[in-house]
């Protein structure tokens, strides 16, 4: 079943406050129709998640995803990020938000939060733009789309398949350097030219009361890593027993 779970605010322990199934043959009808609530009805809850959660928002809460949400802010290639999801093949929706735009890619598997990490991660180190809006990578992260947007479809590819993690596994991640308020750091080694960066943007601000869930996050990075460095462990003792 593809949800869409609200929550009235961000924040550790955050109470939902509902839980919308999504027609897959007909998603973006419902997104918008979800969209549109928010502009004409009072007290909507603003913060969107495409996983499941029991009870309350956190990671120890998370149950399953149904769709990987990257959020960028304005200035961001799109040229880029199509080229990146066109040579994928994956299937794409855009929704304009309060920081900027997310572009979301439908699961067709059930994965943990560790696995979201890895394949936001996967992603962001294929789009390679410096834009990505801290957090965003982490199961645990909320976006608000704006009242008077609608979602589009992007790409009509295919989901994200379970063999997504495998096929990737060698893929080197670090999908901090790609968050947009460490951009600048990232400049300075040399990989991306200052003019990059928008000079009219404005870094989204976040609220003290996400410190908690940006240490879940971080967590759930590093077992991310780990999980690929087990993978990549694996396969070179396969290749020494072949030998």
């Amino acid at each position: 079943m593809f949800t869409v779970t609200r929550f009235e605010r961000r924040g550790r322990k955050s109470p939902i406050i509902d839980t919308n199934d999504i027609d897959i043959t007909n998603p973006i009808h419902d997104i918008n129709a979800l969209i549109k609530m928010q502009s004409t009805r009072i007290k909507q809850p603003r913060f969107w998640s495409f996983c499941d959660w029991n009870g309350e928002h956190g990671k120890a809460h998370y149950l399953n995803a149904s769709a990987i949400v990257l959020e960028y802010v304005d200035g961001v290639d799109f040229k880029a990020i199509v080229s990146g999801i066109e040579s994928l093949d994956l299937l794409s929706w855009i929704m304009e938000t309060e920081n900027g735009y997310a572009f979301v890619f439908p699961l067709g598997t059930d994965i943990e939060a560790a696995q979201y990490t890895r394949i936001a991660s996967v992603l962001a180190e294929v789009f390679a733009q410096p834009y990505l809006v801290d957090g965003s990578a982490a199961a645990t992260f909320l976006f608000t789309p704006l009242d008077n947007k609608k979602a589009q479809t992007l790409h009509s590819g295919q989901p994200i398949s379970g063999s997504f993690i495998s096929e990737t596994y060698e893929v080197k991640t670090d999908v901090t350097k790609w968050y947009f308020n460490s951009a600048s750091t990232f400049i300075e080694g040399g990989n991306i030219k200052p003019e990059a960066i928008a000079p009219t943007v404005a870094k989204p601000q976040f609220r003290f009361d996400d410190a908690f869930d940006r240490m879940d996050d971080a967590i759930v990075i590093l077992a991310a890593s780990l999980e690929e460095f087990g993978k990549a462990a694996t396969e070179f003792r396969k290749q020494m027993g072949d030998q």
